[in-house]
């Protein structure tokens, strides 16, 4: 009889297997290693008025589609936002986008997002996640990192819920909170295993 892996495992082995596989799409088409697969923070510079503005106007959404999103975010010892990950562009089959970090205290920092392109197979040309710290040890252990892997490094609980939907202790479980929003707003339930998150130093 084979063994069943724990259930940590087996995101660990589906984690590693997404990063393995969007990094040799890009060697296949002839791209250079992309930034996650080092250590080193990616240092592309971004339009970061710009970028606070979408970050915004994604929270706006999220709060509209259920008022329960507004307490949970008040809360939080952080949030982060994607408000474009976009898939396609040079590698089929990697998504990306940049976002935002706010901390409780109002200090800013900047990602970038890349993973396995789930939204376009969920039939999404491009889509906003919301990642929302719970906890401040959950925050720390984020910023400390080198580069973070959902499924690896930490969990993310993402939550799914329709207009007016209780959101409560219940509902929300672990200490980071997820929002996958499609298009339209329309929260879905989307699994973000394997996406590697990176500091984007100015």
């Amino acid at each position: 009889m084979t063994p069943t892996l724990p259930a940590a495992a087996r995101r660990r082995r589906l984690a590693c297997r997404a990063l393995a596989g969007a990094a040799v799409l890009c060697c296949a088409a002839g791209l250079p290693a992309p930034a996650w697969a080092g250590p080193a923070a990616d240092k592309r510079v971004l339009d970061a008025d710009e970028l606070d503005a979408r970050c915004e106007a994604v929270l706006v959404r999220l709060m509209a589609r259920n008022p329960g999103v507004r307490a949970l975010l008040d809360k939080a010892s952080g949030v982060l936002v994607f408000p474009d990950v976009l898939a396609g562009g040079a590698v089929a089959g990697v998504e990306q986008g940049d976002g935002m970090m706010r901390g409780a205290g109002g200090d800013k920092a900047y990602y970038r997002l890349i993973g396995a392109s789930l939204g376009a197979q969920a039939g999404m040309a491009s889509r906003a996640v919301v990642l929302v710290f719970l906890t401040g040890q959950a925050l720390e252990r984020f910023r400390a990192s080198q580069g973070w892997t959902v499924g690896v490094d930490g969990s993310v609980s993402v939550l799914s819920l329709g207009i007016g939907a209780s959101l409560d202790s219940n509902t929300v479980r672990g200490d980071i909170a997820g929002f996958v929003l499609a298009n339209g707003g329309v929260m879905i339930s989307l699994s973000l295993v394997g996406t590697r998150i990176t500091r984007i130093e100015s």
